[in-house]
């Protein structure tokens, strides 16, 4: 689970890790989110993103290198 202990609020209650080069590539690109199964991705050590192709917009959280949130995109 993801929470975020500033506002008390889960932000994701089932995050898939991104570990590997072919997750980290495929990213987003055939996936859905399906309640229960999965309702995030998480790229450890990224700085940026593309939405290419994508229907849909994405919320994004950037976190430094302690897991603290440094920056958030919202409908990207």
């Amino acid at each position: 689970m993801i929470f975020n202990v500033t506002t008390g609020r889960y932000l994701s209650g089932y995050p898939e890790f991104a570990r590997d080069p072919f997750t980290r590539t495929r990213g987003m690109i055939g996936r859905r989110f399906v309640c229960g199964k999965f309702d995030a991705l998480v790229f450890r050590h990224c700085g940026s993103v593309h939405s290419c192709f994508m229907r849909y917009s994405l919320d994004l959280v950037f976190l430094d290198r302690n897991d603290k949130v440094v920056s958030v995109r919202e409908k990207f």
